[in-house]
């Protein structure tokens, strides 16, 4: 039971993580910071696509396949 538990534990990690980079990168980020946010929103993007990957989470996958997009159009802006 353990295993299982430590498993459901790194997934909401990443699941935090995800949204986490997704928020600070698609944000105003202070101007020392604003050269790292291609590099940030790939990051969003990679955590992102880990978690629709996994695919035990629904709500988090439906959240995941709906940002990625949003962060590649992000990202070809910049």
């Amino acid at each position: 039971p353990w295993k299982a538990e430590d498993v459901a534990s790194q997934r909401r990690y990443l699941i935090a993580q995800a949204r986490a980079v997704d928020a600070y990168a698609s944000g105003r980020l202070p101007k020392q910071y604003q050269k790292q946010k291609a590099s940030m929103l790939n990051a969003a993007i990679r955590l992102w696509s880990q978690v629709v990957a996994d695919g035990q989470d629904p709500d988090a996958v439906a959240e995941g396949t709906r940002r990625i997009p949003i962060l590649k159009s992000m990202l070809g802006s910049e």
